[in-house]
């Protein structure tokens, strides 16, 4: 818990230091938070070491999105809807721009499957095809390495 603490209270101390708002750096503190305690999940592992078989039956979704995205940090959370959701957050460019990614998953436990969520870029929600576009480009990112 101490480590936690101090782990939050790093997070917050530097957020002047970067170029984003307050609120943008508490979700990112929360994200970091969360991190911790789900990355290692259950319903995590089943997204990370999953497969997308409209992209690869050979690359799991884990390898594509760590090698693709920057700083990646995966967590797990129960959405207002009910939803299970795995969350995968990272850096990467947009337009030419440094943007945050944020690409969530939805669990279905009692199946041990899941599908592709919702795409954000600097939480703009993405449409479906900037989604493919994007996971395409994982994937031959992870190809490439």
């Amino acid at each position: 818990m101490k480590r936690l603490s101090i782990f939050l209270l790093t997070g917050l101390l530097l957020m002047p230091l970067t170029s984003c708002t307050v609120e943008q750096g508490l979700q990112t503190v929360a994200d970091h938070a969360n991190s911790l305690s789900t990355s290692d999940s259950k319903k995590v592992k089943l997204v990370r070491e999953g497969y997308l078989a409209d992209f690869s039956g050979s690359i799991t979704v884990g390898q594509a999105l760590n090698s693709f995205l920057g700083n990646p940090i995966w967590q797990y959370f129960m959405a207002d809807s009910g939803e299970r959701v795995v969350q995968c957050n990272g850096t990467c460019t947009y337009n030419n721009k440094q943007v945050e990614a944020k690409i969530q998953f939805i669990v279905d436990e009692d199946e041990g499957t899941f599908e592709v969520g919702a795409l954000a870029f600097n939480d703009l929600e993405q449409n479906l095809l900037t989604t493919q576009m994007f996971l395409s480009k994982a994937y031959e990112s992870a190809v490439a390495e």
